[in-house]
């Protein structure tokens, strides 16, 4: 499980299911003069990172409906600080979280700003946006409704290429530290070390939660939530075997990981693993004992879906059984945890342009 914030996540889950391409309907542009001002400033090691208002109106959508509760009147009420302050509270984290990545590349040397990398981002986004208009999932298969909520999203080209390069950066951040299969020469080997007992310390610590998944996304499924809280109630009264057949059975979107060889298998991660945009999931996932269900999980990140998590206990058969996913969650953690320190960082040093104070929240809307 990757370290992605979740607007990333719909990048490469989403926008990826388009395929081929024909003349643009979402033409490439330059990002206007409002979308480039530059809000505010995060800065580390004598790096300096803009954030402009292009990705700040992204990310301010992205947590809307979980700061104002669907009440858009919020931002132009008296009380609209208390509002402005919590959703600046999130962008600040996850921005810090997408410049993390890309700082760190930069500290070990990893170059994700050459004209090979640049053509590989212009190739995804021209591939999201330039499909043949029939295999989207959900919107009603209508390209055109797809399309225009790219828009409505805030998503425009100057965004969707720093989240594909911030997942680049974290791609290479795994091989680096983790090691890679090349064509040429084989198996190269990572930076980290580490033994069995490292990883058995870790899986059996407070600092990994092992949990089922279950997720529907509400621009695929019309009654996602209604389907969700059934859901929810039905696992409830399940064993763990049972459970997972019951999320196989009854989700859209089936995770592998939830049986191996006929046994539940679930989800390992740890404390570091998941970015700011995932915290409301982080928390319900390592407050659950085995066998208990969590509320249901709204994340809107772009694609507005819904997770139920179920607690497993963390057992020495699975450890065994699963010993290579778990060496996995481990790894993932320890680079979760380096880019965590730097995020925190980072947004510690925030610091708001002039522009930040003419933002008027009432007019960044989905309507």
């Amino acid at each position: 499980m990757k370290r992605l914030i979740s607007l990333a996540i719909i990048l490469i889950t989403v926008f990826g299911m388009l395929v081929g391409c024909k003349a643009s309907k979402y033409p490439a542009r330059k990002s206007t003069k409002e979308e480039s001002r530059v809000v505010m400033t995060l800065s580390l090691d004598g790096d300096r990172y803009e954030v402009k208002y292009e990705l700040y109106r992204a990310l301010f959508l992205a947590n809307k409906s979980k700061i104002d509760g669907g009440d858009s009147s919020v931002w132009s009420s008296e009380n609209k600080n208390d509002y402005i302050d919590k959703i600046n509270e999130r962008i600040i984290a996850e921005a810090s979280d997408i410049y993390s990545a890309l700082h760190l590349a930069n500290k070990l040397g990893l170059d994700i700003y050459s004209k090979d990398t640049d053509k590989e981002i212009d190739e995804y986004v021209i591939l999201n946006v330039e499909g043949n208009g029939g295999d989207i999932i959900g919107y009603g298969g209508d390209y055109d409704a797809y399309l225009d909520d790219l828009a409505k999203r805030g998503i425009n080209y100057a965004v969707q290429a720093l989240l594909f390069r911030y997942s680049i950066a974290l791609d290479r951040i795994n091989e680096y530290y983790l090691g890679y299969e090349d064509e040429a020469l084989g198996n190269i080997d990572g930076e980290y070390s580490f033994s069995e007992e490292d990883v058995r310390n870790f899986y059996f610590s407070d600092n990994s939660v092992r949990v089922l998944q279950a997720y529907v996304q509400a621009d695929v499924v019309t009654d996602a939530k209604e389907r969700m809280q059934s859901l929810r109630e039905n696992i409830s009264l399940l064993s763990p075997k049972d459970a997972a057949l019951y999320i196989i059975n009854h989700t859209a979107a089936v995770s592998s990981d939830l049986i191996v060889n006929k046994e539940v298998s679930g989800i390992v991660f740890g404390s570091h693993t998941l970015g700011h945009a995932y915290s409301d999931y982080s928390e319900a996932a390592f407050s659950l004992d085995g066998g208990e269900v969590s509320d249901i999980i709204e994340i809107s990140d772009g694609a507005r879906g819904y997770y139920v998590l179920y607690g497993l206990e963390k057992e020495e058969e699975h450890f065994s059984a699963c010993y290579e996913d778990i060496k996995g969650a481990y790894l993932d953690d320890l680079i979760g945890k380096e880019l965590s320190e730097i995020s925190d960082s980072l947004a510690k040093s925030a610091d708001k342009n002039l522009a930040y104070s003419d933002i008027i929240y009432a007019e960044i809307s989905l309507d």
